[in-house]
């Protein structure tokens, strides 16, 4: 493989962020006491960015990758199978997005455990998304889709994102990363978006880690 970050590599990368994340937010929410406001707002609010990022990640797909493989591939249960899910875990983030802001604004024992239940749900669903993904969709991109095409995703969803989630977002898949694999995803950013990660962006990733994960 190449020593630079491909676009399916790129999609493999997203998606262990992603498993990793959604599978460490209900015992995050798990672990808050009952009433616990300042606690219960910095975890909402990383469930309300990862959410953001995913939507973002894959209206991009919808827009950008699935039109190209409706006209180049064969296999077009696979890509619809792709859009079906998509559509079923919009509907069931906006469920998630919802419990999450019940509970920001009444953190209590009832609040806590519905949005536990729900994110369990969640998980479940996108890990089995995800899976397909890779086993069926990810095979047809690498074979009908160019590296300008992937950096096309890449850019819609960085533009969705404000320069402050770009870098938390960027410190998660660092986090969430092998050695090698960080590598290829720093070599994606030109010289000064380096720099201003180096400089800023890291820091306060690191500050925002540490508030996530508590004392």
């Amino acid at each position: 493989m190449s020593s630079q970050l491909t676009g399916a590599s790129e999609m493999i990368a997203i998606h262990n962020a992603l498993r990793r994340e959604y599978g460490s937010m209900p015992l995050l929410v798990k672990s808050v006491a009952d009433d616990d406001s300042v606690r219960a707002e910095v975890v909402a609010d990383h469930i309300a960015l990862m959410s953001t990022f995913m939507e973002l990640h894959h209206s991009g797909e919808d827009d950008l990758l699935w039109p190209l493989l409706r006209e180049r591939s064969a296999d077009q249960a696979a890509v619809a199978a792709a859009e079906r899910d998509h559509s079923a875990l919009a509907e069931q983030a906006g469920v998630v997005a919802d419990l999450t802001e019940a509970w920001r604004n009444d953190p209590g024992a009832s609040n806590r455990a519905a949005l536990h239940v729900e994110l369990i749900s969640f998980e479940r669903a996108l890990l089995h998304h995800l899976a397909h993904e890779e086993t069926e969709v990810l095979p047809l991109l690498e074979a009908s889709v160019t590296e300008d095409e992937f950096a096309a995703l890449r850019s819609y969803v960085r533009d969705g994102l404000t320069p402050d989630q770009r870098s938390i977002i960027l410190g998660v898949f660092l986090d969430d990363s092998d050695a090698a694999s960080a590598v290829k995803v720093l070599s994606t950013l030109d010289a000064d978006e380096l720099g201003d990660f180096e400089n800023e962006g890291e820091p306060a990733y690191r500050a925002y880690r540490a508030r996530l994960l508590g004392p």
